[in-house]
């Protein structure tokens, strides 16, 4: 069962919680064909701030006494020469962890975001994948994937109010800037360092100057995973026949449609003849309207 349960580090949105994927064309067609969900290392994200250690931690190694302080059997106590050197060598572990945990990130919302179809899809071709909280985990636990996979929602904060503790890996994933807040994120991650295992002697060590891949694909069941699928706002008709077409041919069974942004009360080839009925109706009423002021005063007159 590749998915962890770990509450200690991260909150579980609710089983039904929504959870929306927007994808480039590319991305989507390698999706599709590969049956897999894409892992992206935490040091090639877009965010350079991903998995760093925080601000504090620095300041406490450039000698700012007051930023970190130690826990001597659940007592604050300032920093000694010793407590320094083993902030800084986990500094340093986590820093070079960013190149073994790998990410899938989502967004938790009832509704498609018109603020992350124009950030993560180009231009009027790209593709937004529906799941929820629930059959997300319920792939992950099936997938043949023999990572340890955790996963649940961001903690938005201001990075000088980021947890300090650096004992657990996964701490910096955790939290970000708030000023990703609008993503809502949920998501994904597991931590590989078989690439940069190295022998030594009749033990293994880690070699954090090896490198390691900015990807890894996970192999999941996308048609039990996957909701549907919603082709972005303003595509033309053509574009949602070619992702049918796709699915079809590596014979996916997923519901398509177009994004609701799109959306109208009436086509725009509707508007004449609606023109034409409304300009009926109104004629209609005052005719109405008319015919019976005329019996109301033949009425009157007898």
């Amino acid at each position: 069962m590749p998915f962890t349960n770990n509450p200690d580090i991260f909150e579980h949105p609710p089983p039904d919680q929504r959870l929306w994927r927007y994808l480039d064309f590319p991305k989507f067609v390698a999706m599709v064909q590969s049956g897999s969900f894409h892992f992206t290392r935490a040091s090639a994200m877009s965010d350079p701030y991903e998995g760093q250690p925080p601000q504090a931690i620095i300041r406490a190694l450039h000698g700012d006494q007051s930023a970190v302080q130690a826990d001597v059997n659940g007592k604050p106590e300032p920093l000694n020469s010793l407590h320094l050197h083993t902030l800084l060598e986990m500094y340093m572990h986590q820093l070079g962890a960013r190149d073994s945990m790998y990410l899938n990130c989502w967004t938790a919302d009832d509704y498609e975001n018109l603020a992350l179809w124009r950030l993560y899809c180009e231009g009027s071709y790209g593709i937004a994948i529906k799941t929820t909280w629930e059959r997300m985990v319920a792939g992950l636990n099936a997938s043949s994937s023999t990572h340890n996979i955790i996963g649940g929602g961001v903690h938005y904060l201001d990075r000088s109010q980021f947890n300090t503790a650096l004992g657990n890996t996964f701490n910096p994933y955790v939290q970000k800037s708030p000023h990703f807040q609008f993503e809502r994120e949920v998501r994904f991650l597991f931590y590989d360092i078989s690439h940069q295992l190295v022998r030594d002697g009749s033990s293994q060590r880690i070699d954090q100057s090896k490198p390691t891949p900015i990807g890894a694909a996970i192999q999941i069941d996308l048609e039990a995973v996957i909701d549907e699928i919603v082709v972005s706002p303003g595509s033309p008709p053509w574009f949602e026949a070619t992702v049918k077409t796709l699915l079809a041919s590596m014979k996916l069974r997923v519901d398509v449609r177009r994004s609701s942004i799109d959306d109208l009360p009436v086509e725009a080839s509707e508007l004449p003849a609606l023109r034409e009925a409304i300009v009926q109706q109104a004629s209609d009423a005052v005719g109405s309207r008319e015919s019976d002021a005329s019996h109301f005063e033949s009425e009157q007159k007898n």
